[in-house]
């Protein structure tokens, strides 16, 4: 209750959405703006250009994922993992975060 879902969201001239295309700075030049982007799951970057109106960059997250669970078995047969990290937009600069992970694969709870 209280909460709206949204499929996409442009918000201080950054649009959010789930996954439109596998390279999120094609998404920024197509959208003409900033892009923040997660679906794929084995990508975590950030890539800016530049245009007349100045920089722009795509932003791709990463995941939260568990890789071991049910609901993300159907890419057990990838030979790519999925990278576990996220992302931030401070002072409108993006920064991606990767997930410091043990042996195991488990997060060391540090960033």
């Amino acid at each position: 209750e209280g909460w709206t879902w949204q499929f996409d969201l442009l918000e201080d001239g950054v649009y959010f959405h789930h996954g439109m295309n596998s390279n999120a700075m094609n998404v920024s030049k197509e959208k003409g703006c900033n892009v923040v982007q997660a679906h794929y799951h084995n990508q975590m970057h950030v890539t800016y250009y530049l245009t007349m109106a100045g920089h722009r960059w795509g932003m791709q997250t990463g995941c939260l994922a568990d890789s071991d669970s049910m609901a993300m078995a159907y890419g057990r047969n990838n030979m790519k993992s999925p990278v576990l990290g996220c992302g931030l937009i401070v002072d409108g600069k993006p920064r991606s975060i990767p997930m410091l992970l043990d042996q195991h694969g488990r997060w060391i709870k540090k960033l």
